[in-house]
């Protein structure tokens, strides 16, 4: 047997099987030969007897009628498959000489599975393709398989999106595979191959794990939400499979498919497939780990031909786990679809209305027992399926399919008559808290949900309806009044849910439920908000309402992810890309949210947005198309935001420009008195924001009219663009005329660079990023490098203010790297941490520049290896001539006992293994101490580095690399340090290091110092550093005669410096050592100006390896 492909290739056909039909053979499934003769068919497979005798194919007409012939072409074209992709490994050429399929045709089995809208393949007419159009107005969207594009309302986020550009991309959830497809259509052909859905599981395939695992995971993080399965019910379904098992060496064997399917009835197995399909790809999406997923779904999906999914509670548990496959996987069914088919099926069934029949009369307790989970699972069901309805309406504006008006069911596990609406059913969150977790309900978070769903429905239909009609629903007298008391209703909800759910048992707060809650809120919140029909001019207090809660949504979101408990959803993507919209956009509209918001805190929440895009894009198109505007939008907003104080002349120019496309645009654009802000008011609230480049900004408004249809007619576009254009040129000749004339200059024009960019996880090791990104010392160095009368230093702004760190740097983003040249920087001073993935070393349009710009620091591919202190100690340890302490690492996410470190000399120094400065340095004194130390780190996920504790002098040793001026690596006088707290130097933030360091005097002549400054420079030039590095040395022990042993390289030291107001104490210890040379800060910057690179020469470095 082929492990990989799950299935005999030894296979021999099935036997023919008499058909056993319940109530007699049906009406129209004799065979055609027949059917032409006139005589009895015997109706058995795959041939009936009277074919068999003659040799005649035996053909049915009508097989759609017929589950067996069905169910044997199932089988046979799985059989088939298997067979090809097991040839496909063996003798891939002997594919090559088979008969090529027809594009138009399928098989029977597929296209009777596929009337129920499952998502089996798609004809290629009505797949979904880039050229296909996203929008019109309010928006239009191709979501399945149909000829028709869909539509999108107002509270999708569309038109409100469009103020800046197309939010959401075609795809709306199909894989990033798909939808960078060149052709743009899915064909039969090898286009197809990266598209095609997994198969079905063959009958004898065995699973390898247990199951349990996945059903475990599934409960955890969908029923609590979604609670329309009994649990029970699936324990029983695994039970089963085990019933009759022989209790010797065999018994924990998992049963074969086939055998599966005969245990359970074809509800439950499917039912089984479903849950398994989703519990596997949390765990896929949690541990980075394939558990064959799609295989499990793609099995149940083959079944369901053969369930009545309308009639029945099973067929709506079916039903909903279907809808929630939707959102995991991209060949998922579609979940709109599912939605609406559920509603109507509960209101078929009467779900939406209390259940009218009595518990029995002197019942036992099993049977009372059967009755309330019988009701609740009427009642769980309608609301789960009232939960995705109502989110999906929202997600993509489409209007509610039922309202409150007709609902008078209660949440399940209420036990109160009272009406949904109210919160009686929940427990007052003012009861004493010393209420047992025993007594909680679980469906108390279901509650919550439901809630929020309600108030998200309320929303909708006061704020987002396309066309107000007075005499019979007419919008709410004051909208503020009733804006404040749903804001209020929300914040008491959250509250509420914040004090019950705290008592929740561990297993329902470990996937997130509260976290997930709460990111309910604030959807709610945005929803309430953001300009709507409603409210097209949001209040102050709204904006500044919007962006607190897109903000917290993406950080919320960022928790998640970091601690793998974010849904791997389209339904995330959209709700990230949104918020991170929401959040740009009311930066730009509004001042006081501008003023309120520190640049470090705008990095930390774009990064975050950016990065979690990123992660969602690896499988989702809607959020990998939307990376790339949304980064450049972030770039933008970065540097409008640094260059509000540019001259006035200059503001006009690009004012103008912008201008000018609004009022053409409304000139020319169908009135809509629904479109959610006016975009001239855009440039009216923008206030100090300016825009340093116009013509990028009219990019991102031409991707606004690539896909919104507002203007009269096509010409209008084309003009359009030509006067716009025409005033960009204008202005871009005048900046290109000065870049001209300075790129003559013979002196430097140095721009320093600032750390915006978040560090990446390398090799599983995250180093924590600097809370200021370095920009006060690069305000420092730009400061004092502009009192030189050979530099010219570029900055962001025209009139920069001293005490203003953000006057003075840029980002070490693309864009900021780029405005920088383009401003005319020849000298870029990188005051940041690089790594392998950093645009310096990534970029091409960096690259373009690559041997006329040089940069004063390190190679990115070398940092990106010497920033792990262990990585670089062990090299100097395995190569000759260093004094090393002794170290020990624990790997990320290990957690030693106490017992596991008993072992270790005491004290012993932990810390992380790509650190910076002292930050979670620690000297621990027994193993209790150092184990807690350890797991604040692993919280951290950092990897601990352990160190053999010196117990002697500290000092550190500056290393400057060669120069023209100056051959070879050579150091700096030592700098002693004092003055520790509990054995490790503070941080310079804390103490000035001139309280606790002093230049040791003549240590050339001291032979020990002399010794460590030998070592030290051997250490960089074998590191092969092109900037100056600092290296942290100690002694063995407290005596005069004791060595040095070298303990942590620092690629990046610190270089702050005295010069600017109020930053004469903030030398740092290179100044120090510089000092004893005689050198001021202006100087010491001017030698290291010296030891610039090209771009081009550190782009090709590599590191050293261990020997």
């Amino acid at each position: 047997m082929d492990s990989n492909a799950g299935f005999t290739a030894e296979a021999v056909p099935a036997p023919r099987q008499k058909s056993q039909h319940v109530g007699g053979r049906r009406k129209g499934t004799a065979c055609a030969r027949c059917r032409s003769q006139k005589i009895k068919c015997d109706d058995e497979t795959p041939s009936c007897s009277n074919c068999a005798k003659v040799g005649q194919p035996c053909i049915r007409a009508n097989l759609g009628n017929n589950p067996d012939a069905i169910s044997y072409i199932t089988q046979t074209e799985a059989r088939l498959r298997a067979l090809e992709e097991s040839l496909r490994r063996i003798a891939p050429e002997e594919l090559d000489k088979a008969p090529q399929r027809l594009s138009h045709s399928h098989s029977l089995s597929r296209s009777h599975s596929e009337n129920i809208g499952s998502a089996a393949a798609a004809s290629p007419a009505t797949q979904i393709g880039p050229s296909e159009p996203l929008a019109h107005e309010v928006g239009l969207l191709s979501l399945a398989n149909a000829a028709e594009p869909k539509y999108l309302g107002p509270s999708s986020g569309v038109p409100f999106a469009r103020l800046i550009f197309a939010a959401i991309p075609q795809s709306q959830g199909l894989s990033t595979n798909y939808w960078n497809s060149p052709q743009g259509n899915v064909t039969d052909g090898s286009t197809r191959a990266a598209l095609k859905p997994a198969l079905p599981l063959p009958p004898d395939w065995a699973p390898e794990v247990d199951l349990q695992h996945f059903v475990d995971a599934y409960f955890e993080t969908w029923q609590p939400l979604y609670p329309f399965l009994n649990e029970d019910d699936i324990a029983g379904s695994l039970d089963v499979l085990f019933t009759g098992q022989p209790s010797a060496a065999h018994s924990l064997q998992m049963p074969q498919l086939r055998d599966i399917e005969a245990a359970l009835s074809p509800f439950h197995a499917v039912q089984l497939f479903l849950v398994v399909a989703l519990g596997a790809r949390t765990l896929e999406a949690r541990l980075s780990s394939e558990f064959a997923s799609a295989r499990y779904l793609a099995t149940a999906m083959s079944r369901l031909d053969r369930l009545a999914l309308h009639d029945s509670l099973e067929g709506l548990q079916t039903m909903l786990l279907l809808t929630l496959s939707g959102f995991c996987f991209e060949h998922g069914p579609n979940a709109w679809f599912l939605s609406q088919n559920i509603i109507a099926t509960c209101l078929d069934l009467g779900f939406q209305r209390r259940w009218q029949e009595p518990p029995p009369h002197d019942a036992s307790s099993e049977a009372l027992s059967q009755y309330e989970v019988r009701r609740d699972l009427r009642r769980a069901i309608f609301w789960s399926a009232y939960s995705i309805e109502r989110n999906l309406a929202v997600v993509l504006g489409r209007p509610l399919t039922i309202r409150d008006e007709a609902l008078d069911v209660q949440f399940p596990g209420a036990e109160s008559d009272a009406n949904s609406d109210t919160m009686s059913a929940l427990e007052s969150s003012s009861n004493p808290a010393k209420r047992m977790r025993a007594e909680i309900s679980p469906y108390k978070a279901a509650h919550y949900s439901f809630r929020f769903d309600q108030i998200t429905a309320e929303i909708k239909l006061m704020l987002y309806r396309v066309k107000n009609k007075p005499d019979v629903f007419p919008w709410p007298t004051d909208v503020n009044e009733w804006q404040g008391k749903c804001h209020q209703r929300c914040d008491e909800l959250v509250e509420s849910l914040r004090n019950d759910l705290k008592w929740r048992s561990r297993r329902r707060t470990a996937d997130g439920i509260v976290q997930r809650l709460e990111l309910k809120y604030h959807q709610c919140l945005m929803l309430l908000h953001r300009p709507s029909p409603a409210t097209s001019r949001p209040r102050a207090e709204s904006w500044k309402a919007c962006y607190n809660s897109a903000s917290q949504t993406i950080l919320i979101h960022s928790e998640m992810h970091r601690f793998s408990k974010m849904p791997n959803t389209w339904l995330t993507a959209h709700t990230i890309f949104v918020s991170g919209i929401t959040f740009l956009y009311c930066l730009w509209v509004n001042a006081a949210v501008k003023e309120k918001t520190s640049m470090d805190e705008f990095n930390r929440i774009a990064s975050a947005c950016s990065a979690l895009l990123k992660v969602l894009g690896k499988a989702w198109s809607v959020a990998a198309d939307a990376v790339e505007k949304f980064d450049r939008l972030v770039s933008l907003t970065s540097s409008s935001w640094n260059s509000w104080k540019e001259a006035q002349a200059e503001r006009r120019t690009e004012i103008a420009a912008g201008a000018s496309l609004v009022s053409l645009a409304q000139d020319g654009a169908v009135a809509e008195t629904t479109t959610a802000v006016n975009q001239a008011d855009v440039f009216e609230d923008v206030g100090g924001f300016n825009l340093v480049e116009p013509e990028f900004f009219l990019t991102e408004l031409g991707d606004m009219s690539s896909c919104i249809s507002v203007f009269r007619s096509a010409s209008s576009l084309p003009a359009l663009h030509r006067q716009v254009g025409a005033q960009a040129r204008r202005y871009r000749s005048t900046i290109q005329a000065a870049r001209y004339s300075t790129s003559r200059a013979t002196k430097p024009r140095v721009a320093v660079l600032y750390q915006a960019l978040e560090p990446p996880i390398i090799d599983g090791i995250k180093k924590p990023k600097k809370p200021n990104g370095y920009r006060d010392s690069g305000a420092d160095i730009a400061y004092n490098l502009g009192q030189k009368k050979s530099v010219d230093v570029i900055k962001p702004t025209a009139d920069p203010n001293p005490t203003h760190d953000s006057d003075w740097t840029f980002p070490d983003t693309e864009d900021g790297i780029l405005e920088a040249i383009q401003r005319g920087a020849t000298h870029l001073w990188a005051n940041t941490i690089v790594f392998a993935s950093h645009p310096l070393q990534t970029s091409a349009s960096i690259g373009k520049y690559a041997d006329a710009v040089r940069v004063v620091g390190q190679s990115p591919l070398c940092v990106d290896r010497y920033d792990n202190k262990d990585w670089v100690n062990n090299l100097l340890r395995k190569s000759d001539g260093f004094s090393m302490p002794r170290s020990w690492a624990i790997p990320t996410g290990s957690a030693p006992s106490i017992d596991d470190l008993k072992g270790l000399p005491y004290p012993i120094v932990a810390k992380p293994i790509r650190g910076r400065g002292s930050h979670g340095v620690k000297v621990c004194r027994s193993p209790e101490e150092l184990a807690v130390h350890a797991k604040s780190l692993a919280d951290e996920d950092a990897a601990v580095m352990l160190e053999e504790f010196l117990q002697g002098e500290e000092a550190t040793v500056t290393v400057m690399p060669p120069t023209a001026e100056k051959k070879g690596y050579w150091a700096l006088p030592v700098v002693s340090r004092f003055n520790h707290h509990d054995g490790i130097a503070p941080y310079n933030g804390t103490v000035a290091v001139t309280a606790n360091s002093k230049v040791v005097p003549d240590c050339e002549k001291d032979p020990i110092y002399a010794q460590v400054m030998r070592e030290s420079e051997r250490a960089a030039e074998l590191l092969g550093v092109t900037a100056p590095i600092r290296i942290d040395v100690r002694r063995y022990s407290d005596t005069p005669d004791s060595k040095f042993a070298l303990f942590d390289v620092n690629m990046k030291p610190n270089m702050t410096g005295p010069g600017r107001p109020g930053r004469d104490d903030q030398a740092s210890l290179t100044m120090m050592a510089a000092s004893a040379l005689g050198w001021d800060y202006k100087e010491l910057l001017g030698q290291i100006l010296a030891t610039s690179s090209t771009l081009a020469t550190l782009r090709a470095l590599q590191p050293r390896d261990i020997p």
